[in-house]
């Protein structure tokens, strides 16, 4: 009969034959060495590990799951030695290296020498790219791509922005003009209406709703293609954690959704990962800075100006660490500061190291760059832009048509001669960075195999066991980032419903737009939040990507009565300054203060259930 063993490498289930028991096999994903347990033999060298029974602990008496005699908490399963979580199917202690069946402390930890990843992250992630450079060429295309659309889209906003400003201008001009036409009421005094400044027609323009609609479309275009280069990376890592030496390019599938997805994700991950720091630093810089300046005068706000820049730039530094756990089944330790900071200093030398290979690979880049500025300097705008000129005028004339009139023929040309010039130029700089990308895509994912016993990778979960403050917040960044996108998504569509009906002739009345705009701003969370925690999935999509879900104190899914309290209740946690919020941290079974008044709790779902 098979026996279940699960790898210590790449946490994958394994089904072993019957007559491997007692041996070790090698794991076909990651190649790493797993025991298989004897089973039943004579002697003390082969007794069945004896299984523990528990006792379920009763909320009223919360002695329920201990061992009196011996003082031991049998309602969770834990290293005799070292007191680190195990599992049932665990047979050595991956935090002490312990053997749970014999209590013997001499096994050797399994897994990879962390020093071969110094010499294996130039040798092995070059073999890499070489393997793959139809993968490397295919993400530079895609990135020329999403950038072309990027500078078209950035450029149809301009014209449209001053095509709407213009209007506004026109339409305040007319009004003026009607208004002193009309004359004033007996014994009133005429109101002149003041005329229109262009700053606050350039910013009422920027509100039409085609500006506003052709802005978020260029958006997504930026989205999308540091999406793909994001997806690119966490396929190469997690092949590269499983020992794989080629990419397997079916697993690198192209989906414009998906990759704008992963594009706010990359964008919004360090602002995420920052703001509890800047939340602290608030409250820290600002008293330096100050006590800085009366004692040092400028020398004492330069110091507190260095703090600050390198509190921004703290995301580089911690960059690879993070991509190796957002490839993990719980990824919630990439965002959170503490955690970060905590791995980098127990992995500072192979991260500073991949950190040295970045500004090596990617110096040649730079360096042409740079030479191309001081061989040109200013004048390289200008002077693109002259080869611009030239080229539409000799293929204007090559048509039979004359540039001066400057008719459609002209501008179609034109366009034409811009796009392929700057899909050439955009080509000939992103297909070459391509390759160091993917060369430095696979040397962080080889740091994450080399040194996954520090990385305190998140592989497995125990069901129902309630979350802390921090993924909890975690997830309430990301539905409000997500409902901030529903809104503006909403209230372009809104804008455009209302400019189509008033350019009809109907009036779309002030009342009505208030009507619409609370549906947005109010209905709509609320009805999110409560339909998703009362439904099936049992949370919002933020707890989903992260694993967790609402119950109530019976381990069920809450009623839609119980999420409407929990959403009313989260007002009285935030008005009493986030309070509420905290007590999440603090309390026993990790309530807020919304959960205790709706009687609920959030729990992980656990390995079973998010599979």
């Amino acid at each position: 009969m098979p026996v279940k063993v699960r790898c210590p490498g790449c946490e994958k289930v394994l089904n072993a034959p019957d007559k491997a028991r007692g041996k070790s096999l090698k794991c076909p994903h990651c190649s790493e060495r797993v025991r298989v347990p004897a089973g039943k033999k004579s002697g003390a060298a082969g007794a069945k590990k004896k299984k523990r029974t528990r006792r379920p602990a009763d909320d009223g008496d919360f002695l329920g799951g201990m061992n009196l005699d011996r003082m031991e908490d049998e309602s969770a399963n834990v290293c005799p030695k070292c007191g680190s979580t195990v599992y049932e199917d665990d047979d050595v202690c991956k935090a002490c290296g312990i053997d749970l069946a014999t209590g013997k402390t001499h096994v050797k930890r399994k897994g990879p020498n962390p020093s071969q990843f110094y010499g294996e992250a130039w040798s092995n992630s070059w073999k890499f790219m070489l393997k793959n450079m139809k993968l490397a060429f295919f993400t530079g295309s895609v990135w020329t791509l999403f950038f072309v659309l990027y500078v078209g889209g950035s450029a149809a906003t301009v014209a449209l922005h001053q095509w709407e400003t213009g209007r506004v201008i026109e339409a305040d001009k007319v009004q003026r003009d009607k208004d002193a036409a009309n004359p004033a009421k007996p014994g009133e005094k005429k109101k002149v209406r003041p005329e229109l400044t262009p700053q606050r027609a350039a910013i009422a323009g920027m509100t039409k709703p085609p500006v506003v609609a052709m802005g978020f479309v260029t958006i997504l275009m930026v989205m999308g293609g540091l999406g793909w280069g994001w997806n690119v990376s966490a396929k190469v890592i997690e092949q590269t954690m499983r020992k794989k030496k080629q990419l397997e390019m079916r697993k690198v599938q192209f989906d414009f959704f998906q990759n704008v997805i992963l594009g706010f994700k990359a964008y919004f991950w360090p602002s995420v990962l920052l703001t509890p720091v800047y939340f602290v630093s608030v409250f820290a810089l600002v008293p330096m800075a100050t006590a800085g300046s009366l004692a040092f005068g400028s020398l004492g706000t330069a110091g507190v100006s260095l703090i600050w820049l390198g509190i921004n730039l703290s995301p580089i530094f911690v960059f690879p660490i993070a991509q190796v756990h957002m490839t993990m089944p719980y990824t919630y330790r990439a965002f959170l500061p503490w955690d970060m900071l905590r791995i980098f200093f127990r992995n500072i030398g192979p991260s500073l190291y991949w950190l040295v290979m970045l500004v090596v690979v990617t110096s040649p880049v730079i360096i042409a760059v740079v030479v191309l500025l001081v061989m040109f300097g200013i004048d390289f705008g200008p002077a693109i832009a002259k080869l611009l000129m030239d080229m539409t005028n000799w293929a204007v004339k090559t048509v039979g048509e004359d540039p001066a009139t400057r008719g459609f023929v002209y501008k179609a040309i034109g366009l034409t001669v811009a796009t392929v010039t700057l899909s050439l130029t955009t080509a000939a700089f992103l297909i070459p960075l391509s390759f160091p990308a993917l060369f430095l895509m696979r040397a962080n994912g080889l740091l994450g195999y080399y040194n996954r016993r520090t990385l305190d990778l998140v592989t497995r979960q125990k069901p129902n066991i309630p979350c802390g403050f921090w993924v909890r917040y975690l997830a309430t960044m990301i539905d409000g980032m997500l409902i901030l996108l529903a809104m503006i998504g909403l209230s372009i569509v809104f804008q455009l419903a209302t400019f189509i009906i008033n350019s009809i002739g109907y009036d779309f009345t002030l009342k009505a737009q208030a009507y619409v705009f609370l549906g947005i701003f109010v209905l709509m969370p609320m009805y999110y939040y409560t339909k998703s925690e009362a439904g099936i999935f049992q949370g919002t999509l933020g707890k989903r990507s992260l694993g967790i879900k609402v119950i109530n104190m019976k381990n069920e899914p809450i009623s839609l009565k119980q999420a409407y309290g929990r959403f009313w209740g989260k007002l009285i946690s935030g008005i009493i300054l986030g309070g509420g919020y905290i007590m999440a941290g603090l309390t026993e079974k990790k309530q807020a203060l919304h959960d205790q008044m709706a009687k609920a709790m959030v729990v992980w779902e656990g390995d079973d259930e998010r599979s």
